[in-house]
C-alpha cells in the first residue's frame, strides 16, 4: 500500500473529491492575467490554422518515495514531436470517446507501466490552453504501493528518466523561482534533482501546490517515520 500521514490524505480527500472536469468546482491553477494571455495565444494559433483545438489530459501522480510524499514527473526523450527533454506529467491526446481521468491513467501505463489499479483518483484540476493550443486538463492521483515497490516500464520512445519532488520543499518554496519573461509576465519554474520544471507543467505543479496542497496541509503535513503516523490509501479515503 502507499502511506501518506492521516491528516494529510484527509485533507486533500476534503478538498478535492467533489471536483469535476470542465466545471466550476474544478481546480483552480492559473492567475487570472496568465489565463487570458494563454487564451489570447491559443485563440491567434487557431485562426491561423483554422483547427479546433485539441484536447489532452495530464496525470499530476502524487506518491511516496522511500515514504517520502512526494510528486512524480517524467523527462520526456529527444524522440517526442513535441516538447523534447523537456520535464512533464505523463499525459497525452484524449481519444474518441475517452474521459480525462481514463486518458490520463491509460497514458501513464503507456508512459510508465504503472497499471491503472495503482492509481486512486483524487480529483480534476481546470482546463488550461498550452502553447500548441491543446487543452490540458490534469487530473490528480495517488499512487500505490511505495514508488521504490513499483516495478516501472519507461516507454523508450517517450520517456528518458523519471523523478520525485518531495511535497515538503514544495510546500516551502524551496524549489520555487518566479522568472520574468519579456513578453509572459512573470512565471513559476521549480528547480530540484538536478532538473527545472518549467513552461505547462510548472504553471499546473504551482496551480496545485498553492491552492490545493498550501490551502489544505501547509499547517497540519507532518512527515514522520513511525508506522501509526501513516494510513493507506483507500482506507483513509474510506474513512474521510
Amino acid at each position: 500500500m502507499a502511506w501518506f500521514p492521516r491528516p494529510a490524505l484527509a485533507a486533500l480527500a476534503s478538498r478535492l473529491r467533489h471536483t469535476a472536469p470542465n466545471q466550476p468546482s474544478a481546480l483552480p491553477l492559473l492567475q487570472e492575467t496568465v489565463r487570458r494571455h494563454l487564451l489570447r495565444h491559443q485563440e491567434d494559433l487557431l485562426k491561423e490554422s483554422g483547427k479546433t483545438p485539441r484536447e489532452a489530459a495530464v496525470l499530476i501522480p502524487l506518491c511516496t518515495n522511500e515514504r517520502i510524499p512526494s510528486v512524480l514527473f517524467t523527462k520526456r526523450t529527444d524522440l517526442v514531436s513535441t516538447h523534447k527533454g523537456q520535464v512533464s506529467f505523463p499525459g497525452g491526446h484524449v481519444e474518441a470517446d475517452e474521459s480525462y481521468e481514463r486518458c490520463a491513467l491509460r497514458e501513464t501505463y503507456e508512459e510508465l507501466g504503472i497499471s491503472p489499479e495503482h492509481i486512486t483518483t483524487l480529483g480534476f484540476c481546470e482546463t488550461i490552453p498550452a502553447v500548441t493550443g491543446t487543452m490540458v486538463t490534469p487530473v490528480i492521483g495517488l499512487l500505490k504501493p511505495d514508488l521504490t515497490d513499483v516495478p516501472l516500464t519507461l516507454s523508450e520512445d517517450e520517456v528518458e528518466t523519471v523523478f520525485t519532488l518531495p511535497i515538503r520543499a514544495l510546500l516551502s518554496d524551496a524549489l520555487l523561482e518566479m522568472r520574468k519573461y519579456e513578453n509572459r509576465g512573470t512565471l513559476p519554474v521549480f528547480h530540484g534533482a538536478d532538473h527545472e520544471v518549467w513552461g505547462l507543467t510548472a504553471m499546473i505543479l504551482h496551480g496545485f501546490v498553492e491552492n490545493c496542497l498550501k490551502e489544505r496541509l501547509h499547517d497540519d503535513f507532518r512527515v514522520r517515520s513511525e508506522a501509526n503516523a501513516y494510513v493507506s490509501v483507500q482506507g483513509s479515503l474510506d474513512n474521510s
